[in-house]
């Protein structure tokens, strides 16, 4: 990857690339969720312990996922990225699995900023939530699909810890955009974020992640 550029690579593709670099088109399998009241998301000790072993060299083959926007991969909704550069360190060594759930569920880059309407993450998945863009419309399918993608690629990659972008409709972890696109938030997770809550994995933002180092 390091030859490559990662910010040669679209997120699209980051996000859709199985072991072996090719391009993974099949249909999300199907997880058993998790009750995710259970689910360490917010246990700090998993993360300090992740950043500990990183820091001594004696952390495990494991990769972790992570927002590709955090590694500099140009997939926010206005074209840019996140950068943290201990992210972009993680997946150009090969420790971190870029993903962009929007991308990933057919949205475009750049593409106009969504929000949850009526409830959070979960609420989307279950039906009782929409995801509506600043024009109105329900793009709620695409965001229930790349949560889908999002999971296949975690199980498929056998990640137990994934550290997102914070308030994101689709990666907000604990905190999310309320609706009114004002930059007022409420809780509750994105979407991608609850789906890999709920099927066991560590999910923390990244501001947790920035406050561990």
């Amino acid at each position: 990857m390091e030859s490559q550029g990662i910010n040669q690579l679209t997120a699209d593709t980051a996000g859709r690339q199985s072991l072996g670099g090719k391009v993974d088109d099949r249909e999300p399998i199907t997880v058993k969720p998790e009750n995710h009241e259970k689910s360490p998301v917010h246990d700090p000790g998993i993360l300090r312990a992740y950043r500990e072993a990183l820091k001594n060299g004696t952390v495990n083959d494991d990769r972790i996922l992570v927002s590709a926007c955090l590694a500099g991969m140009n997939c926010c909704y206005d074209g840019g990225s996140n950068l943290s550069d201990s992210i972009r360190k993680l997946v150009l060594d090969g420790r971190a699995v870029p993903v962009c759930p929007e991308q990933l569920g057919g949205l475009p880059t750049p593409r106009i900023p969504a929000e949850i309407f009526g409830g959070d993450g979960r609420g989307v998945l279950q039906g009782s939530s929409r995801v509506l863009n600043k024009l109105g419309d329900d793009v709620s399918d695409q965001f229930i699909r790349g949560a889908e993608r999002t999971l296949e690629i975690a199980v498929s990659s056998c990640v137990s810890l994934a550290v997102l972008k914070s308030k994101s409709p689709s990666c907000g972890v604990g905190k999310i955009y309320d609706g009114t696109f004002t930059g007022i938030t409420k809780k509750g997770d994105g979407t991608t974020a609850a789906k890999l809550r709920d099927a066991g994995i560590a999910v923390f933002s990244e501001d947790e992640w920035r406050m561990s180092e």
